[in-house]
């Protein structure tokens, strides 16, 4: 059996995944939108249009822990990619 915090992390990324790509709802899609980030006029070799960011507005533990935060986190620590915020 795997652990309850691996399985939750499954099912985070899961709905992550799902909502980049669209495979939900759209009113669930569009909160996404507030973490896109909006520096599209400097592409890199490095950078794409699926890159989000972490706002610097909250810094509370429960805000980090929430849903969109803590799956951004897991979603680039998981794929070896840096959050370059």
């Amino acid at each position: 059996w795997s652990s309850l915090k691996s399985r939750r992390n499954k099912a985070k990324l899961i709905m992550f995944y799902k909502l980049v790509n669209n495979l939900v709802p759209k009113y669930l899609c569009d909160d996404l939108l507030f973490f896109k980030k909006l520096n599209a006029a400097r592409i890199t070799r490095n950078s794409s249009n699926r890159d989000y960011q972490m706002p610097k507005i909250h810094s509370s533990v429960k805000y980090c822990n929430s849903f969109f935060p803590s799956a951004i986190r897991l979603w680039y620590t998981r794929w070896g990619r840096n959050l370059g915020a």
